[in-house]
């Protein structure tokens, strides 16, 4: 049951992860609605909407409803907006962005809809300004109005950049992985750390350094700012309440390595996990596919492969990837261990045997992206 304290909100994710989603926001302390396309909707106390924006790893926005209101004209529109509590979310001459949107509704002219809202915060906090159109612009609060039915919500986003932006990728292979993807692929083989894994195909070590920052308990944008700090509303204390995880992890991780045969992926990876704060957690080396059982130790347990190899589609150049994707089937035969494979081509992951199981499918740069993993 909903407290009068709890805070309306909505998880942003991509399609085919929702129902993963809503299972992390449960964890977190919140407690989610049916998921819709792409869309977790949930309530949660303050400090579980701080710690939905701290630690979900399969969430690209966070955003609060601040109010809503019914709108059938424009009179209507401006009445419900001077209601809203803008002194709470938005600070004395912040620069900031409105996202309106329209549907089935009398009020369709987003443009004319975004205008009232930016003088609507502007009223209301001394002078607060919509941003600028160039790319570099700063934009300190991100608010979004959709009109739908004539209802109008308005909602806050509590993150700022998208949580896809970790804030340690600088460095990328030719094709890089969403990280909120590996982390889905991750929790969907319920991989914890206490099992080792490897990455034979690190491109930029997106998988192995979200493994590390699961299998340590370390949030997934640990060293980046989060819009909802800047809220004149924040609450310190409560933010701080959020910083140990809520999953916690092994008090001995089995061990992470990744390979590439690719001398600048490798480069990457070492980078990009440095970046992260998590460069001693993961075992980097430069191998072929058929040579990265070498680089791992002798005795250790059954474990995972995941990887991300090359789709076909996305790499120029990269000739027949039939026998690549046979010999992940090969490898993981070789070690014992179980497979996971994020691929666009379903044909190609036909290529495995024993046959993998399909997961989920996403969308990665207007591409169906697949999850195919070891059955159990």
């Amino acid at each position: 049951m909903a407290r009068r304290s709890d805070l309306h909100a909505l998880a942003v994710t991509r399609p085919g992860l929702e129902a993963l989603c809503a299972d992390e926001l449960a964890e977190l302390g919140g407690s989610p609605g049916t998921p819709g396309p792409g869309i977790v909707g949930f309530t949660a106390p303050p400090r579980g909407v701080y710690a939905a924006a701290r630690w979900s790893r399969t969430a690209t926005r966070i955003l609060v409803v601040a109010d809503r209101f019914r709108a059938r004209t424009f009179a209507q529109l401006e009445h419900g907006l001077a209601a809203v509590a803008w002194a709470a979310w938005v600070p004395v001459g912040a620069t900031v962005e409105v996202r309106a949107r329209s549907e089935r509704a009398r009020l369709y002219h987003t443009g004319a809809i975004a205008q009232r809202v930016e003088a609507a915060v502007a009223d209301a906090v001394g002078g607060a300004v919509g941003a600028g159109e160039g790319p570099d612009e700063r934009v300190d609060v991100r608010i979004d109005v959709r009109i739908a039915d004539d209802l109008a919500t308005v909602r806050v986003d509590a993150v700022g950049e998208s949580l896809d932006r970790r804030g340690w990728r600088r460095d990328t292979a030719k094709a890089p992985l969403p990280p909120t993807v590996a982390a889905a692929a991750l929790r969907t083989i319920g991989w914890d750390g206490t099992a080792p894994l490897l990455d034979p195909l690190c491109g930029s070590g997106t998988i192995p350094i979200e493994a590390v920052l699961i299998a340590t308990g370390r949030p997934p944008t640990a060293g980046r700012p989060l819009a909802l700090e800047a809220w004149p509303s924040f609450a310190p204390g409560t933010w701080a309440s959020t910083a140990v995880t809520p999953v916690p992890p092994p008090p001995d991780p089995a061990g992470i390595w990744a390979s590439d045969r690719d001398v600048g992926a490798v480069a990457a990876t070492v980078e990009n996990a440095g970046r992260a704060g998590v460069g001693g957690g993961v075992v980097v080396a430069e191998a072929s596919l058929s040579d990265s059982p070498a680089t791992l130790p002798h005795g250790l347990p059954h474990g995972w492969i995941v990887t991300n190899p090359p789709w076909g589609r996305r790499i120029d150049g990269a000739g027949d990837l039939r026998d690549l994707y046979a010999a992940l089937g090969h490898l993981a035969g070789r070690l014992g261990w179980r497979l996971a494979v994020l691929t666009a081509s379903d044909a190609l992951a036909g290529q495995i045997r024993p046959a993998l199981t399909r997961r989920w499918q996403t969308r990665i740069a207007g591409e169906d992206v697949t999850l195919w993993a070891s059955p159990g």
